[in-house]
């Protein structure tokens, strides 16, 4: 819960120094957090959490990033051109083209989700699904395709024991 959550070694880990106001976890400090930095320039670094900032050590002063999901896995600068920057997170994949500046959804045709705290299958119809996903909802399979069925973080989920049309999520 502290303003300064990052600490730099300027020696090889002899000695570290404390950079003020680098909080980025925000509540989920065992969870969904990264730190990336400029390979061109190692006094910028991005950092996210549950949200997403730029950082300069010089300044000491993080930039809130807008555009991009909560829960941050990832963050990579391209090697070869520090203007392209990748962020994995629950909401998929991101890219910037501005050195993370701002970010655009890359997630087109990935179709890659995480059932998170529960998966049920109908007692009745083992064609029928439902489960909640990770920040993304409840979606349920009808067989022959995935249709969200409430928004949210999802949650657990369960179908009535003798009535497939019954299910609480």
């Amino acid at each position: 819960g502290s303003l300064d959550e990052l600490y730099r070694s300027n020696d090889f880990g002899s000695t570290w120094t404390i950079l003020s106001n680098s909080n980025h976890c925000d509540y989920q400090f065992w969870f969904a957090h990264d730190v990336a930095i400029n390979p061109s320039n190692t006094n910028e670094l991005i950092m996210g959490g549950v949200p997403l900032y730029r950082y300069n050590i010089s300044s000491t002063d993080p930039t809130s990033i807008s555009g991009v999901h909560a829960d941050i896995h990832d963050i990579k600068f391209d090697p070869s051109n520090n203007n392209l920057v990748y962020v994995a997170c629950d909401g998929g994949m991101y890219k910037s083209v501005n050195g993370g500046s701002s970010f655009s959804m890359i997630n087109g045709g990935l179709q890659a989700v995480q059932f998170y705290a529960s998966f049920a299958v109908s007692p009745s119809n083992p064609n029928i699904m439902i489960g909640d996903l990770q920040d993304n909802g409840l979606v349920r399979y009808n067989g022959s395709g995935w249709t969200s069925v409430a928004g949210g973080g999802g949650g657990p989920c369960a179908f009535h024991p003798t009535n497939n049309n019954i299910v609480l999520g």
